[in-house]
């Protein structure tokens, strides 16, 4: 099915050989170790005090579509992962 996609198709054959997947788990992985980094600076926020972690959420919240693109992105991370296993 994704082969049908204009210009996906060397991505999906790089995929299905043993060092593209490895390649695609390597960079899911990499992406993820990313996000949790971020996750936990973020969340350490919460004993500098209120006021900055209050500050830290409203940034989060401005970014609109860039955080639902990250949300969309990591879910694919995820799948990408989960099937590799």
């Amino acid at each position: 099915m994704l082969s049908q996609i204009p210009g996906i198709s060397p991505v999906v054959r790089a995929a299905s050989i043993f060092v593209g997947q490895k390649f695609l788990m390597a960079i899911t992985g990499l992406l993820l170790c990313r996000f949790l980094v971020t996750h936990v600076a973020g969340n350490r926020m919460l004993y500098t005090g209120a006021e900055q972690f209050k500050h830290y959420a409203e940034l989060l919240h401005s970014r609109g579509l860039l955080l639902n693109t990250a949300e969309v992105g990591l879910a694919c991370c995820t799948k990408a992962m989960n099937h590799q296993n």
